[in-house]
């Protein structure tokens, strides 16, 4: 029977995605940042370069300030030209300091995908049977993909931009604080407002990025489906229904997308019409102190160059909180993975089985894939060494099953399995399947050259 949606028994599937959004504090964050670890010297060149770009920026406002003033006040050429210099290197020496941080952090990010990716694969080969007869190829290499760049993101550049603007935010803050203290309450009354709009904003991009990568994952694994059992498909004729069911399933990441990209783009209007709200209110504000006399037109500006710059500063934080919230989701799935524990297990001690003869006995099986749900029952059976066995009966009586015992793909839930007297329990897995050779029903093949 044709059966495109069906899936194999066994292993619990992965979290639903409509599930309430995941707490930012509920990550383990040390864990997470743990992958920093092995590349943390690369990682404190690009943060001391961070550092030093970031600084370079809070100068260049206060030397346009000077550079004003030399031409409203002195207007000596040689002191604008001298003024004018030193902006160019401050801008020279922030762009190459930027280089560095920036090649630092893609060294780093990709480091990280490559750990990442090769510790989840290894752990994926380790898991029994059972985590993948409930699961589809597609949904695992989702999180092969998307969910290890989401992982990568946050460790590197989300870190990075958290901390330049953070030392943006309080450094021009301190230089504005200097220059007039009124003014700066009055800029800084905008802050309430940005925290709002971005915790309210930020629960809406978590939810909906979590669904654009689980459809994302439903889209990849229909098309894994149909293109290898393509032979099936074309058996059928269903490539129309094949063409429909991922056309379907992309609609949906569509439809998702576009909620989430909606709410980007509203997230970011708001955010702009606060930042340029604020510079519309400093030169409003500014205006009246120069009129009052405390203020002169030149501080004004650069007054507006940091005020600019403490709005920048606040929505990049605002617009980092819901970049976590979107990426969350992503760690989290991964970790859920790295989590699992295979249920066949070589137990402490186990032995390396010695060469074998080949006598098999089973002893009083019962196997279940459900509980309550047995699918052999007290099964005793004897296979001498050399003697060939074929196993008779109507599909789904258990005959791949109990083979399945064997290379223990599985343990029974009761009873014992043994070759030349060793209890399959009591060996370790490598061991056993190195001295089995076994011809599958369906052939798959791996890609590479014959050598």
């Amino acid at each position: 029977m044709y059966r495109p949606n069906s899936r194999r028994r066994g292993g619990p599937t992965f979290p639903a995605e409509d599930g309430p959004p995941v707490a930012i504090s509920a990550i383990n964050w040390r864990r997470l940042f743990a992958y920093l670890k092995p590349y943390r010297g690369r990682m404190a060149l690009a943060t001391l370069a961070l550092l030093v770009s970031t600084g370079l920026g809070l100068t260049f406002p206060m030397v346009i300030v000077r550079l004003l003033e030399t031409v409203t006040r002195t207007k000596s050429i040689s002191a604008l030209n001298g003024l004018a210099a030193l902006l160019v290197g401050i801008f020279l020496f922030q762009a190459a300091f930027s280089f560095v941080q920036s090649t630092l952090l893609a060294l780093v990010g990709e480091n990280i995908v490559r750990d990442l990716r090769t510790n989840l694969y290894n752990h994926l080969q380790s898991l029994s049977l059972d985590f993948f007869a409930g699961r589809r190829v597609g949904e695992i290499v989702s999180r092969l993909s998307s969910d290890v760049t989401q992982m990568r993101t946050v460790l590197t550049s989300n870190v990075t931009t958290l901390l330049s603007q953070s030392v943006s935010l309080v450094g021009a803050v301190v230089i504005v604080i200097a220059i007039n203290a009124r003014l700066t309450l009055f800029i800084l009354a905008i802050v309430p407002a940005l925290i709002l709009v971005a915790i309210l904003f930020g629960k809406r991009i978590q939810k909906f990025s979590t669904t654009v990568q689980d459809q994302l994952a439903d889209a990849t694994t229909v098309a894994e489906e149909a293109l290898q059992g393509i032979r099936v498909v074309k058996s059928f004729g269903r490539e129309e229904f094949e063409t429909g069911r991922y056309g379907a399933a992309v609609q949906k990441a569509f439809k998702a997308a576009v909620r989430m990209a909606i709410s980007n783009s509203l997230f970011a209007t708001v955010m702009m019409f606060l930042g340029f709200g604020s510079i519309a209110a400093i030169m409003w504000y500014g205006g009246r102190e120069v009129i009052a006399g405390r203020l002169t037109l030149a501080m004004i500006n650069g007054f507006l160059l940091y005020g600019m710059l403490i709005a920048s500063s606040l929505a990049s934080l605002a617009n980092l909180y819901g970049q976590f919230r979107a990426a969350i989701g992503g760690v989290q799935r991964v970790f859920e993975i790295l989590d699992l524990q295979p249920s066949v297990r070589d137990v402490p001690g186990a032995i390396t089985l010695p060469g074998v003869e080949g006598r098999i006995h089973f002893e009083n099986i019962t196997f279940h894939y459900e509980k309550n749900a047995p699918v052999i029952r007290g099964v005793d059976l004897d296979i001498q060494a050399g003697e060939i066995l074929a196993l008779v009966g109507p599909s789904g009586a258990g005959k791949s099953t109990l083979f399945n015992l064997i290379p223990r793909f599985y343990d029974p839930s009761t009873g014992s399995v043994r070759i030349d007297g060793h209890d399959l329990r009591g060996v370790t897995q490598q061991s056993l399947r190195a001295q089995m050779a076994i011809v599958p029903q369906e052939t798959l093949l791996f890609g590479g050259s014959i050598r």
